[in-house]
C-alpha cells in the first residue's frame, strides 16, 4: 500500500489529459488548497493564472522547510506535496487561478478557495478546510445550528467563477472544504450545476436533516462522492444522505483525518468494509448528544467555549503549544471567574460522555 506522495512518484509521468481525474487526484488537489498562496496565485478578480510549478518555486523562495514544518497543524505537508506535484508531468503545468483567502474574526469566517485548470475547459474548484485559526474551528462548531458565513461565501464564489469558467467543473475539498464543496454545488445557480461532473467531500461534516432532505440536495446527490477514513470523527458529524466510502489509514483516532495517512493502491483508495467501533461510538454519541440540545443551547455552548479561548489570547492552534503553561493558567483563572458558563460546559461534557457510554453498551449487547 502507498500514500499520496508515493502515488505522485508512480503516476506522475502520465498526464491528466491522457488519464483523467480519479479519486486520488481529487484528494491531492483538495489538499493543495491548504498551501498559503497569498501573493503567488492571482486573485479571484484576475483573469490570469500561474502554473503549479511556478507557484511552487515562488512559495519555496518565500519559505524555508524549517518554517513550514514547525507549524502546528496536520496540513503543513501540503506544501511538500505541492513540491512533488511540481516535479511531475501530471500536475506541474496545471493552472492555478481565482485565489481567495479571507479570515474575519468579527464575522467568525474563515474561507479560502481557488480554481485549478486540469485540462482544456476542465476545472477543479478546491475549497480549503479548517486552518489552524480558532476562528475557523468556531465556524465548524457553528455548523451544528446555523448556516455559517463560509458556506454562503462558497456559493458566491462558485456562482462567480462558475459563470466565468467555460466547460466542465469538478468541485472538492477536505474537512470543512468538503462540506463547502457540497453546499456550494447544491445551492449554486442551475446553469452552473449543469457544468458539474462530480463533487468530492473528503472527510467533511454533513448537514442538517432539512438540508439533506431538500429537493436541491437530492438533485445533486448522485454526483456527490464522500470519503471517510475508517475511524472518522470529523466526517461523521451531522447528517449524510449520500453513500460514503471508507478508506484505510495508517494513523489512529482523530489523526486519520490527515490525508497523508490515507492508503492508496493504483488509482484508487484502499477500501475497508466498515467503520471502526471508535468511529461508530462517536457518531452515535454525538448525534444523540446534539439532538438533546436546542439550537439556542448549541449556540450558547459554542459561544462560552470559544469566548474562553479568546479571553485567554488563543488565536491559532500553535498558541496551545507555545507558552502552554501560561495559557493553561490563564484559562483556569477565567474558568473560575465564569462559574455559570463553566457549569454549562461541564454539564454538556457529562451528557456527551453519557451518550458515549450508551453507544458502547449498545455495541456490546446488541440492544
Amino acid at each position: 500500500m502507498a500514500d499520496i506522495l508515493e502515488y505522485l512518484k508512480w503516476r506522475g509521468d502520465i498526464l491528466l489529459t491522457e488519464r483523467g481525474l480519479n479519486e486520488v487526484d481529487n484528494l491531492i488537489l483538495s489538499y493543495l488548497s491548504y498551501v498559503d498562496f497569498d501573493g503567488i496565485v492571482p486573485d479571484m478578480q484576475s483573469n490570469l493564472g500561474i502554473t503549479l510549478k511556478a507557484a511552487s518555486e515562488r512559495f519555496w523562495n518565500k519559505h524555508t522547510e524549517e518554517e513550514v514544518m514547525t507549524e502546528v497543524n496536520f496540513t503543513k505537508m501540503a506544501a511538500v506535496v505541492m513540491r512533488e506535484m511540481a516535479k511531475s508531468d501530471r500536475f506541474s503545468n496545471l493552472i492555478l487561478s481565482r485565489y481567495i483567502n479571507y479570515i474575519d474574526e468579527a464575522e467568525m469566517k474563515q474561507f479560502s478557495a481557488m480554481c485549478i485548470g486540469i485540462g482544456t475547459n476542465q476545472t477543479y474548484i478546491a475549497f480549503r478546510g479548517t486552518d489552524n485559526t480558532i476562528v475557523g474551528w468556531k465556524e465548524d462548531f457553528n455548523m451544528s445550528f446555523q448556516t455559517v458565513p463560509s458556506q454562503k461565501a462558497a456559493v458566491d464564489y462558485l456562482n462567480y467563477v462558475g459563470s466565468m469558467t467555460p466547460g466542465k467543473l469538478w468541485i472538492g475539498g477536505h474537512s470543512k472544504g468538503g462540506n463547502l464543496a457540497v453546499y456550494a454545488a447544491v445551492k449554486t445557480m442551475s446553469v452552473i450545476q449543469d457544468k458539474i461532473v462530480a463533487v468530492y467531500n473528503n472527510d467533511g461534516p454533513g448537514f442538517s436533516a432539512g438540508m439533506i432532505e431538500s429537493e436541491l440536495y437530492l438533485k445533486m446527490k448522485e454526483r456527490i462522492h464522500t470519503y471517510v477514513p475508517k475511524t472518522s470523527i470529523i466526517g461523521m458529524l451531522l447528517e449524510h444522505a449520500e453513500e460514503y466510502v471508507i478508506i484505510d489509514s495508517t494513523e489512529m483516532g482523530i489523526r486519520q483525518h490527515d490525508p497523508m495517512s490515507w492508503q492508496v493502491e493504483g488509482t484508487s483508495f484502499v477500501y475497508v468494509d466498515r467503520l471502526t467501533s471508535e468511529s461508530i461510538i462517536f457518531d452515535t454519541a454525538s448525534h444523540a448528544w446534539i439532538s438533546t440540545m436546542t439550537n439556542e443551547q448549541r449556540e450558547e455552548f459554542v459561544d462560552v467555549l470559544f469566548q474562553l479561548l479568546e479571553d485567554a489570547g488563543i488565536k491559532v492552534l500553535g498558541d496551545f503549544t507555545s507558552s502552554k503553561w501560561e495559557k493553561a493558567l490563564e484559562m483556569m483563572r477565567l474558568m473560575k471567574e465564569n462559574a455559570s458558563g463553566m457549569e454549562m460546559l461541564k454539564n454538556a461534557g457529562k451528557a456527551l460522555i453519557g451518550e458515549a457510554a450508551k453507544a458502547v453498551t449498545k455495541i456490546i449487547t446488541g440492544k
